[in-house]
């Protein structure tokens, strides 16, 4: 296999930082809880990756990394399209959530406690990130979808 170009690298690049999106926490959920009968405040973070929307960032990010490898501009421009929309319907589901009932954010992630309160949610940095990350996914793939540079 021939060297990547610096456009490949870096799509290559947004293509990892988009698997490491799913796992970074989106909201915090704040309040207080009782965990074997010991009660006591948390904190807990709510990533994309234990839902289908995590896991479908990390199989079209695969996917755009496959494709490129084999050079089939479609199939990566496609992938990185599918990526772009799995992570805004997952982050716009995940705040309709938040803002309209907050214990379903918690259900999702799994739990020990026998009860809990929800204080609050608040957004995590990784709700940023995650798309400022899908929109570079974008970017770097229109900039190789629009290469003239002649493939082997």
């Amino acid at each position: 296999m021939s060297e990547f170009s610096l456009k490949k690298k870096l799509l290559v690049l947004a293509a990892v930082l988009s698997v490491i999106t799913a796992f970074l926490p989106l909201f915090k959920v704040k309040g207080v809880g009782v965990a074997l009968s010991i009660p006591k405040e948390y904190s807990l973070p709510i990533p994309l990756m234990p839902t289908i929307y995590g896991l479908g960032i990390i199989i079209s990010a695969i996917a755009i990394v496959a494709f490129l490898i084999l050079r089939i501009k479609p199939g990566y421009a496609i992938a990185a399209v599918v990526d772009f929309a799995i992570s805004m319907v997952g982050l716009i589901d995940l705040a309709n959530k938040a803002k309209a009932d907050p214990d379903l954010l918690f259900d999702q992630v799994g739990n020990a406690m026998s009860s809990y309160d929800i204080n609050e949610v608040v957004t995590a940095p990784g709700f940023y990130v995650l798309i400022i990350v899908s929109v570079m996914v974008l970017c770097m793939t229109l900039v190789n979808f629009l290469d003239r540079e002649v493939e082997e």
